[in-house]
Order: structure tokens, then sequence, then C-alpha cells
């Protein structure tokens, strides 16, 4: 195990990684620093990012992946803002920084749910394609969660695949790094193998998630439609001069 982590304040602390809600708040934060400019920018041109469609959410994902590829590795010192102001910070399993390419992989991984949610799908997609967009939306969101508050060391998905483990950027030393425990894995996987059926178990006459974002699709096509939502098993639909449901 490494024991040297290289952090600052050295001394006596006992080794440990980030609390959950230092986590959290930082994750808040940098949420806020790329949504708030991406927000005014979406308002003062309403029509030109409407215009961009899907593009417009690959754009936010590249971006997305810049920021915390940047920060999140040994460019920016494993810290974006948000984990600098709560003293976090993303490190490997050996001590050392992560590579950029890796750090926008973990990123990668966390935010793929966030970009898929309202993403029109036709009603007639295939099984397959609407059982992995289950697996990447729900799957991934449900398992996330589920290591990040039950493991021990708070190393979800996103840490396990790129070798990394959040750590207090206060301690000098990594945390004693043990294998995730089995039972941990029987749960992802049936957190996993669950969300990718469920498209296949929905029934009755209610329009299913599938149908209704095929319906927002058809309405976004409209040339007096300026946004429509999902929102509580309905499409809400603002037009150019009032708002309809």
């Amino acid at each position: 195990m490494a024991q040297g982590i290289g952090l600052p304040n050295g001394g006596e602390e006992q080794p440990r990684v980030a609390a959950l809600w230092r986590r959290f708040l930082a994750f808040l934060l940098d949420l806020a620093i790329m949504g708030l400019p991406a927000l005014g920018v979406g308002l003062l041109f309403f029509d030109e990012a409407s215009a961009l469609e899907e593009w417009g959410r690959l754009i936010g994902l590249a971006l997305t992946l810049l920021y915390f590829g940047f920060f999140d590795s040994r460019l920016g010192g494993g810290q974006s803002p948000g984990k600098r102001l709560f003293q976090v910070k993303v490190v490997r399993e050996d001590a050392t920084l992560l590579l950029p390419a890796m750090a926008a992989l973990r990123a990668l991984i966390l935010f793929t749910p966030f970009y898929l949610n309202g993403v029109p799908l036709d009603a007639e997609a295939s099984p397959a394609l609407l059982c992995l967009v289950a697996f990447l939306f729900f799957g991934l969101v449900l398992s996330v969660t589920y290591l990040l508050v039950f493991d021990r060391l708070r190393r979800s998905l996103h840490d396990l695949a790129t070798g990394a483990v959040v750590v207090d950027a206060r301690a000098v030393q990594l945390p004693l790094l043990e294998p995730v425990w089995k039972g941990h894995w029987i749960v992802v996987g049936a957190l996993c193998a669950t969300a990718t059926v469920s498209p296949l178990l929905e029934t009755g006459p209610s329009p299913t998630l599938w149908e209704l974002r095929a319906i927002r699709a058809s309405v976004m096509a409209m040339p007096a439609v300026r946004t429509a939502e999902i929102r509580l098993g309905r499409v809400t639909v603002n037009t150019f001069g009032r708002g309809t449901e």
C-alpha cells in the first residue's frame, strides 16, 4: 500500500476518505459553476440553443468532460473548484494523481445518466436499445448511489473503474484500501439487471416513459413550440405565446 500521499498540512492526522457530505457539496458547487453560465447563455440565445437540439446535449457533455478531465487530473491537482473549497481530492490507489483521460472517463461514467435524461426515443425502438438506455440511466444511478452510501471507503462505480479514491485533502496518507465487499457487487448486479429489463416489463394502457419521450420529440418538431418536457407522466409544452399541457 502506498503511504505518502503528498497532501498539504502534514502531521499526525489519521488517513481517511472524504466525508460524503463534503463530496456532495463539492459536487453541487461544481454543477453550479458549470450550469449557471450555460443557463445564462441559453436564456440570452434561446432560439439558437433550441436549434441545437440533441447536439446541445453532446456539447454539454463534452464541456463537462473537459472540466473534470482537467481539474480532477494531475493538471488541476486532483481538485475541481468545488473539491478545493470543501477540501477533498481525487487520487489514484497508488497515491498519484489521475491522468486527464482517466479523470474524463470517471466523469463520463458519473454524468452519463444526467445527459441521457430526456433523450427522445422512438416508441418503436428495438427492445435491445430500450434496455441499454435503461441500464445506462437507471442502472448507473442506482449503482453509483448505492456504493457511495454503503461502501466503507465511498468508492463508487466511477471511482472503481478508474482506480480512484476521493480523500480528505488535509490528510497525509491514503486510507487502507480493501477490496470491495462481494455483497456490494451482488446488489449492484441485481440493481443493474432490474433496470435493464424494466422496459420489457412495462404493460398496461397508459403511455410508457419511452412513448412519452417519442411524443415529446414530435411536439418539439412543431414550429410554434419552444420547449416540451415530461412531468409526472404528462408532456408539458411551452409555445411562443403561452404554456399548455
